[in-house]
Formats: structure tokens, C-alpha cells, sequence
């Protein structure tokens, strides 16, 4: 794109699109050299760079966007794995206590039993 003329178009400066270096002075015959000065030809590739600017931004932002879901996944994974170590752990000590009640029932069971053979025995003594 070239504009000729004038006056700088406000998005040669400083803009992003700006090309340095692509300025240059135009002659005119007709024209004195204070005129020279002002009128300026300015080769730019201003679209094209706010195309492929805007396009690398895009890309930027959907490169973030997948890393911010990448984290959403694993914190998501971390969490699942999370509860499931919780759910087994409490599945275990719910099987431990379950365990832990058999056991103090069979023991039970047994002592009384043991109580009662020695009692009968003893009975059976005197």
C-alpha cells in the first residue's frame, strides 16, 4: 500500500504497523524544497502487518487459552484423584471398622462361651 500526500496518516505514528524505514522524499519538479519536506511517499505495509499482528495475537490467545484449559484438566484430575483417595480411604476405615466390630463380636461371643464352659465345668466339680 502506498499513500502519497500531504499529511502523515495517524497510524504511521508509532503505530505497530508502522514500517521504518520505508520513507522516502518526493520530488516535484514544480515544487521548492521547504514543499519537498512536507510532501511525503510513504511505502507501508501497515494492513498487512495489523493482519499478521492480529493473527499472531489470535494465536498468542488461543496458545494461553489451551494452557489455562490444560490447568483447568490436571486441577480437575488432581481433584478426581483427590476424592477417589478419599473414598478409599474412608471405604477402608469403614472396612477396618466393620473389621474391628466383627472382631470384638466374635471375642465377645467367644468369652462367653469360654465363661460358660468353665462355669459348666466348674458345676461339675462341686
Amino acid at each position: 500500500m502506498s499513500f502519497e500526500g500531504y499529511h502523515r496518516p495517524p497510524y504511521l505514528s508509532g503505530s505497530i504497523g508502522a514500517v521504518e524505514g520505508n520513507c522516502c522524499h518526493w520530488d516535484h519538479p514544480q515544487a521548492n524544497h521547504d514543499d519537498n519536506m512536507m510532501k511525503t511517499s510513504f511505502v507501508v505495509a501497515w494492513p498487512d502487518n495489523t493482519v499478521q499482528a492480529r493473527d499472531q495475537n489470535r494465536e498468542r490467545e488461543r496458545e494461553r487459552e489451551r494452557e489455562r484449559e490444560r490447568e483447568r484438566e490436571r486441577e480437575k484430575r488432581e481433584e478426581r484423584e483427590r476424592i477417589a483417595s478419599i473414598e478409599a480411604l474412608t471405604h477402608s476405615r469403614f472396612s477396618l471398622s466393620r473389621s474391628l466390630s466383627l472382631a470384638r463380636s466374635l471375642l465377645s461371643l467367644a468369652l462367653s462361651r469360654s465363661r460358660f464352659a468353665l462355669e459348666r465345668e466348674i458345676s461339675k466339680g462341686f
